[in-house]
């Protein structure tokens, strides 16, 4: 703990349902730095499940899957992710959620711990774990039928940093693997 701190006194949920497991509300009470008393909102995704996000390379190439994200209200580019199934470690989930959205097996590639990221620190408490899939060349990828997302394609390293550029590619964890991936010299 670091001396400025903020301290939960107590924490509250607000907002919890059996029917939606994806989301718990906090509204906790908390002591601040200088000793007042204030409040803090806090959202746990999944009853605290850690993520996983997969960028797959081929030849020089970033796989994307465009999906449409209701929140936001648009299909956005976006690397392959998803919530760990309990009792999974994050490089069983990784493959898992690459398969189903690109239909690539872990036959195919090689996975590489990249980092975590933590989506909105202020206030999401999740926590995501980045990799990178390093897909063999010359390998046909088939979209499962009960795939989740409308398309998987590979994009050219160039294109996707000018898409970056325009603003059009704004997936934090796409961002995120991408960046860390360059800077790790396997993009």
């Amino acid at each position: 703990m670091f001396e400025n701190d903020i301290k939960r006194e107590e924490e509250i949920l607000v907002y919890s349902d059996p029917n939606n497991p994806w989301v718990e509300l906090y509204f906790d009470r908390v002591r601040f730095p200088n000793g007042h008393m204030g409040r803090y909102n806090r959202i746990m995704e999944c009853k605290g499940k850690q993520g996983v996000a997969v960028l797959p390379i081929m030849d020089g190439k970033v796989g994307l899957v465009r999906q449409f994200r209701y929140p936001i209200g648009e299909e956005v580019w976006e690397i392959p992710r998803g919530f760990a199934a309990p009792d999974t470690d994050s490089r069983q989930q990784a493959l898992r959620e690459l398969e189903e959205e690109t239909g690539i097996s872990d036959k195919f590639c090689k996975l590489v711990e990249l980092s975590k990221v933590h989506p909105n620190s202020g206030l999401l408490s999740s926590e995501v774990q980045l990799y990178a899939a390093l897909t063999f060349t010359g390998q046909e990828h088939t979209l499962p039928t009960d795939n989740e997302t409308s398309r998987f394609q590979w994009f050219p390293v160039s294109e996707v940093l000018e898409s970056i550029k325009k603003g059009e590619i704004t997936d934090v964890f796409t961002l995120s693997a991408i960046l860390i991936a360059r800077e790790l010299n396997i993009l």
